[in-house]
């Protein structure tokens, strides 16, 4: 389960299309963390397109977690600022994983992020108002991104090894920040939001 994982995790651009490269003008333990058995404190550089496919948004994230059993191993992203690529487009977390079901193996990704500046509030709303009111960019080029990437990992990887693997529909949430923050400021229950 980890070899597998790990062939995965230092494969992330060969799969998603996008270049995740360790932050070489971090200090070499951070650097080199990303290529060794443990890649915890690993940063890592991701060549994000931005607005209008024009300029680039990179954004540099942290290996924050890692850990593997039997059945089932993962690792999780932080996004970071920092003095090399600044702020990334969004601010949360996102986990990367494979766990054994009773239909074979399943890879899965998962996060939870906003919008973090007003800069990047800046283009979402012009994105959202050029596309009749939908996500903002960043919210799309990012789940473009792991739909590619779980979808290559399927063709690339699991089919022409006889894996059986079905990629299931995605599900994907985007709340009101402002009716998220009245809720947790109140105590108010999360059923209260609308998503």
């Amino acid at each position: 389960m980890q070899q597998t994982l790990n062939h995965i995790r230092l494969n992330m651009s060969n799969y998603s299309g996008t270049l995740f490269a360790p932050q070489t003008q971090t200090d070499q333990n951070k650097s080199t963390a990303w290529y060794s058995a443990n890649p915890m404190g690993a940063v890592i550089r991701i060549s994000i397109t931005g607005f209008a496919g024009l300029i680039p948004d990179n954004g540099d994230v942290i290996v924050s977690d890692y850990g593997s059993t039997y059945n089932s191993a993962y690792w999780k992203f932080f996004t970071i600022h920092d003095p090399f690529s600044h702020d990334h487009p969004v601010s949360g977390t996102r986990e990367f994983g494979i766990r054994q079901t009773a239909m074979g193996y399943e890879f899965y990704t998962m996060g939870v992020d906003r919008l973090t500046g007003y800069g990047d509030a800046f283009v979402g709303y012009l994105s959202n108002v050029s596309q009749s009111g939908q996500n903002p960019i960043q919210f799309d080029g990012g789940q473009a991104l792991w739909e590619n990437l779980i979808s290559n990992l399927q063709r690339k990887l699991f089919t022409p090894q006889n894996i059986p693997s079905t990629i299931p529909q995605p599900v994907s949430v985007h709340p009101d920040f402002n009716q998220l923050q009245h809720i947790m400021n109140n105590n108010l229950p999360l059923s209260n939001l609308d998503c």
